[in-house]
């Protein structure tokens, strides 16, 4: 089990939002939808660099991890007259377990673009951006350290900074203060039917950012 925190990832589960890969969102297009603008929308705090936002943004879905799928999904979506994001749809992929977190990161943007102009007027425009999943040797690591545990449906409990926690995060090696294995009766005693596999409690010394925000 040292060997995924040699590199310094830990797949932690269950937390990933089960999202349609077609899903669109609520509301209805209002009006024409654009191809062509005189001035493309942009996205608050990146302006055009879309791929800075979606590296930010995205977290890889886990068992495309463990399976060490990469690949690009692009996402077409209408960002609206009020920069709100709609009709948000799967144009084109390499995978379908990369689907739900490409059109999570997207739908996340609703409310944050300034739309795009036609004639110095606000209009709905059809956008289409690809979402890169991408590992790093790492990466492809951990995976196959993690993959021995899920193929054995052995799934241990992790647990940061006393909180039970889901999904990917990447520690910095200098961060991490302390590495506790916890098994058999110790571990439901302390963690109950979650811990039944093992729990992991990790402590850092300055404390991570969340992994993702919900909403």
């Amino acid at each position: 089990m040292k060997n995924i925190f040699y590199t310094l990832i830990i797949l932690l589960f269950g937390l990933l939002l089960p999202l349609s890969a077609q899903e669109e969102s609520s509301g209805e297009i209002e009006g024409k939808v654009y191809d062509v603008v005189d001035k493309k929308p942009s996205l608050e705090g990146f302006k055009r660099n879309y791929e800075k936002y979606i590296r930010k943004a995205l977290v890889y879905p886990e068992d495309a991890f463990i399976k060490r799928v990469e690949g690009k999904v692009y996402v077409s979506f209408v960002v609206d007259r009020n920069g709100e994001v709609k009709d948000v749809f799967i144009s084109r992929s390499s995978s379908n377990l990369l689907n739900a977190e490409a059109v999570r990161v997207i739908q996340k943007t609703s409310g944050r673009w300034k739309p795009g102009m036609v004639d110095k007027q606000p209009v709905n425009t059809r956008m289409v951006l690809p979402v890169d999943f991408r590992m790093t040797a790492d990466d492809r690591s951990a995976a196959d350290v993690l993959a021995k545990f899920d193929q054995a449906g052995i799934r241990p409990l992790f647990v940061l900074d006393k909180k039970i926690v889901s999904g990917v995060l990447k520690l910095d090696d200098y961060n991490v203060r302390s590495i506790r294995v916890i098994k058999g009766k110790k571990a439901v005693e302390l963690y109950g039917e979650e811990g039944k596999n093992g729990v992991v409690e990790i402590t850092t010394k300055n404390g991570v950012d969340p992994i993702y925000k919900l909403n």
